[in-house]
């Protein structure tokens, strides 16, 4: 009997080029929400964050003698804590804030069309505040101009979203 006959193992596989490399397209992504939406759902949220604040002021003034700066301190905290489930917890599990829910509106990451995770929505939630500041001074001396994508995340029209 005889022994097999070694064969050849190439030491390289050539590569071959596709003749037709797939294309990749990027997703249709809606363009953004109007202005008379953003600002109903501005209003909104600060309606809820104004009424929930009012209520908390009334239950610290009945339940007892604080001093004036641990009142607001109470305040400012809730306020916070508020606005942080509202912007950034309800965002990421439903899609939008109660004010955005209501006006049939959801937010989206701008580049990709996906709903934006938790970090992102932080900073968002952050740079909101510094932007409301810096809006307020530039329209003190007319230069208001505001981002509609901020952070990269885009506010869109419900109904354009489930068209897509």
């Amino acid at each position: 009997m005889g022994r097999p006959s070694p064969t050849r193992i190439p030491t390289h596989t050539p590569t071959r080029i596709p003749a037709n490399p797939p294309v990749y397209r990027l997703p249709d992504i809606p363009e953004p929400a109007g202005d008379l939406r953003r600002l109903t759902a501005i209003v909104i949220d600060s309606v809820l964050l104004t009424g929930l604040l009012g209520v908390l002021s009334l239950g610290v003034r009945v339940g007892g003698d604080r001093p004036f700066g641990a009142f607001w301190a109470v305040a400012i905290g809730c306020g916070l804590g508020v606005s942080f489930l509202n912007h950034v917890v309800l965002t990421r599990m439903l899609g939008a804030s109660v004010g955005k829910f209501v006006v049939r509106t959801r937010v989206i990451l701008e580049k990709t069309g996906t709903r934006p995770r938790v970090p992102r929505l932080v900073k968002r939630w952050l740079a909101g505040y510094g932007f409301l500041v810096l809006w307020l001074i530039m329209a003190v001396f007319d230069g208001a101009d505001d981002p509609e994508d901020l952070c990269g995340v885009r506010m869109v029209r419900r109904r354009d979203l489930l068209s897509v």
